[in-house]
């Protein structure tokens, strides 16, 4: 059986984060707390990203819009009401 996966509260990622940028490294963070240094690092990266200074990846304001845009979509294409029924 699989383990089950964590699920960290944006509070805590916004610790690790702080923490991480007041000089303690990922790993160190990992052995205390207990996400892995990697994940630690892919928050670093997107708070990066939401502070405007990231490496050009999507922010999580633009990820936000991008899913609720293909929600919107995958609406809209199952409704042939809207798109007349003659598009497939």
């Amino acid at each position: 059986m699989a383990d089950k996966t964590v699920r960290y509260t944006p509070e805590f990622r916004r610790q690790m984060v702080a923490l991480a940028r007041s000089g303690r490294t990922a790993a160190s963070l990992s052995k205390e707390f207990g996400p892995s240094a990697m994940t630690i690092g892919t928050w670093i990266q997107q708070a990066a990203r939401d502070a405007g200074k990231g490496d050009g990846g999507q922010s999580s304001a633009e990820r936000e819009e991008l899913t609720r845009l293909r929600r919107e979509n995958r609406r809209l294409k199952g409704n042939p009401s809207i798109s007349g029924g003659t598009e497939k």
